[in-house]
């Protein structure tokens, strides 16, 4: 049988046999019964992408050695099979990313498991006293894993495939695969003996393919970058299209956080920085598989730079077992201003308002912030959502040749668990919109522009990142509608996502440099004082961000924290509020692309001295 060459981002079937007890820890243990559990996706033990990409990786670096050694002159310059390899896998320590995929490994059906003891041994030869610990290996199995050419690498860069580099990927991949012989911990002990194959390419198929690889030289792989857009100012008219969307996580995903110890964090939404690529691509692959005018797929290429098209944050909007879409702009981040009293019978149903002179408590009442929450909030009623489920897997970086842990690279990511719903809203100028909606004529296009399945974040390459996305019917917003605009000059400004200000020097910013910001857009407000409580309730946080494709960190930014909430006096209330409206939806500040800078005009917080509470999980 002839072997099936790869196809760019069609995944091929890898069947893993392993026909011994295994292990594939997870870092942890069970409580009194075992030391090291197998590691699990639900209730099946797998085995992670990172490890199948390991091991296919080491493979075929084997292949590609065995493949310069029986090159004519090994000597000569330029590529080699083991740099093409290093190429394909995406480079260790910088470089390329990667242009092949290769996903974990799930089992079809239950798969049992023992409880196996040992003791661990001095350097005697002597077992140590008080070392007995108990290991947890899942029985033999099949288990189905894929793999796929990129057409884009893991930094973002366009890979011009052509057949002959499919072809020499499909016959090292699939040899690699045939000399595969064992996975997972304890390997030499006899634990985890496998064999692995790649659909399509039978393992002597792929020898007798190797052959014809020894004699050629390889070429590396093209990438293309992608060019930067001329940055332009937005036109006057500032008229925009929002596009709801809904996002069901199929696998957790890690949306990248602070990193303490050997800790990587992840945020508990997910930051509009992931989201933007991928609608950016999104619309692209729209307008170019219609056969969209030249001119507007232009446009939709420099959409990005010339800031005709945003997103938002996206956070959970849904209760975690609801499949219905929740209105994302009534779900907030919890303000600042809120708290719960400690140890109070009367205001256990209650949350204060610590913005509001009528607080209805005295001072020497204790009070507790609401941390980690979103609330639905109206004039005489919060609803208070439960905290976003969060999960954490251990992991561990092997060393050249995929064979053992490397020392010191014990590491743990966290992430936001699968299952759970989360929403927000992606913008669109409407000039740019009017234009696709022209060009597309399909109503059925525009109602799915953003829909399909997706991976986002970080980690992505592995088990984290799988989700679902479900575009709604787009809506036309105009500044100049004006509905019940109030006269009232005094309000609140509830920030509903980090906000980034800059300082008169263009240095990091502070709450100070809000009246500033708002008088570029044409809004005249002032914040009475500082020093009261009353008027300013504002945390920071630092912004550290890593650029993919450069492979170097973004400059560090600090930005307002999402939920604080400031008040301010409008000179021209009727004028400003529509204006602050639409600011409001589009942003403020630094990124507003990326979700940066928007907030939520809300009057009743200067009033209401407490809310009626209720909760919703």
């Amino acid at each position: 049988m002839a072997i099936k060459i790869l196809e760019i981002n069609e995944p091929r079937v890898l069947q893993v046999e392993i026909t011994s007890d295994w292990n594939l820890a997870s870092g942890s243990g069970r409580l009194t019964s075992v030391d090291s559990a197998v590691r699990r996706a639900g209730k099946l033990p797998y085995v992670t992408g990172t490890e199948m990409t390991g091991l296919v990786r080491a493979a075929a670096l084997e292949v590609a050695k065995a493949l310069d050694a029986e090159n004519v002159d090994p000597q000569t310059p330029g590529m080699n099979w083991q740099k093409w390899v290093a190429e394909l896998f995406g480079r260790e320590g910088g470089g390329n990313g990667a242009a092949i995929m290769i996903r974990p490994a799930y089992p079809s059906e239950e798969v049992s498991t023992t409880i196996q003891s040992g003791v661990s041994i001095d350097e005697k030869g002597v077992a140590k006293e008080d070392h007995l610990w108990f290991v947890e290996k899942a029985a033999a199995t099949k288990l189905t894993s894929n793999v796929e050419l990129l057409l884009e690498d893991t930094t973002g860069r366009a890979i011009c495939w052509d057949d002959e580099w499919r072809k020499q990927a499909t016959i090292i991949v699939g040899a690699a695969c045939g000399i595969i012989e064992s996975l997972g911990g304890r390997r030499t002990r006899g634990g985890g003996r496998c064999k692995i194959s790649m659909q399509d390419a039978v393992p002597k198929e792929c020898a007798a393919g190797l052959r014809e690889l020894i004699s050629n030289a390889p070429s590396p792989l093209r990438r293309r970058s992608i060019e930067a857009s001329q940055i332009a100012a937005l036109p006057a008219n500032q008229n925009w299209v929002e596009i709801p969307i809904m996002m069901k996580l199929k696998q957790p995903l890690h949306s990248t956080g602070e990193r303490r110890s050997n800790t990587q964090h992840s945020h508990d939404f997910i930051r509009g920085t992931a989201l933007l690529p991928w609608a950016h691509k999104s619309l692209l692959k729209v307008v170019t598989e219609n056969d969209v005018d030249p001119q507007i797929i232009g446009e939709v290429e420099n959409a990005i730079g010339t800031g005709r098209l945003r997103v938002d944050d996206l956070r959970r909007s849904t209760p975690a077992d609801a499949e219905t879409y929740w209105e994302p702009y009534n779900v907030l981040p919890m303000s600042l201003a809120l708290s719960k009293i400690r140890s109070s019978e009367d205001f256990d149903d209650y949350i204060i308002n610590t913005l509001s002179s009528n607080k209805d408590t005295s001072k020497s009442v204790r009070l507790k912030k609401i941390r980690n929450r979103l609330g639905i909030v109206r004039e005489n009623t919060i609803i208070v959502a439960s905290k976003v489920q969060m999960t954490s897997s251990i992991h561990t970086a092997l060393e050249r040749g995929g064979t053992k842990a490397k020392e010191g690279s014990l590491h743990v990511i966290e992430a936001i668990a699968s299952g759970q719903i989360f929403s927000g809203k992606i913008w669109i100028h409407d000039e740019l919109f009017n234009n696709i909606e022209k060009a597309l004529k399909n109503k059925v296009v525009l109602e799915s522009l953003f829909s399909g399945l997706t991976r986002i974040g970080g980690n992505r390459r592995t088990e984290f990142g799988l989700a679902d996305i479900t575009s709604f019917l787009p809506v036309k917003l105009c500044n100049s509608q004006k509905k019940n605009v109030s006269a009232q000059a005094a309000t609140a400004l509830w920030f509903k996502s980090d906000s980034i200000l800059l300082s008169p020097g263009l240095g990091p910013g502070s709450i100070r440099d809000l009246p500033a910001e708002l008088l570029r857009h044409g809004v005249k407000a002032s914040i009475e004082s500082f020093e009261e409580n009353e008027v300013v309730i504002a945390r920071y946080r630092r912004i550290d961000s890593y650029h993919q494709y450069a492979r170097k960190l973004r400059p560090t930014f600090n930005a307002i924290l999402a939920g604080s909430i400031v008040k301010i006096v409008l000179q021209n209330p009727e004028k400003d509020r529509t204006i602050l409206a639409q600011l409001g939806k589009i942003g403020i500040g630094s990124r507003t692309a990326e979700g940066y800078g928007r907030f939520e005009i809300v009057d009743h917080l200067l009033s209401e001295g407490r809310y009626k509470e209720e909760n919703n999980a």
